[in-house]
């Protein structure tokens, strides 16, 4: 296990008045520890279900902005299985950052 420090926490009020947060975190693909950091981002969205309104990492692919949504349980399976970051962010699983 190693540790993760995300770089970004938003937090933002909704109309009916409640708080939430979101959990962005920017990693290059290119770094050697960029899948074990998914791969523990992952569990900690899936043990941390509701806690957050978003759990995403964002990396550039390709010339764009690419985000993996580690809220769904699709993307947590693949990251779990991957043995590569720049195949996540550059399959279906991953989508243009907004």
């Amino acid at each position: 296990m190693k540790i993760l420090r995300p770089d970004f926490l938003f937090f933002a009020q909704l109309p009916d008045g409640r708080f939430v947060v979101d959990l962005i975190d920017p990693h290059g693909i290119h770094l050697a520890d960029a899948v074990p950091k998914l791969q523990g981002l992952a569990r900690y969205a899936e043990a941390h279900p509701g806690a957050y309104r978003r759990i995403e990492s964002v990396a550039e692919s390709g010339g764009r902005l690419r985000v993996l949504d580690l809220t769904r349980a699709e993307v947590r399976k693949s990251v779990a299985e991957a043995k590569d970051a720049k195949g996540l962010y550059e399959s279906a699983l991953a989508s243009d950052y907004q």
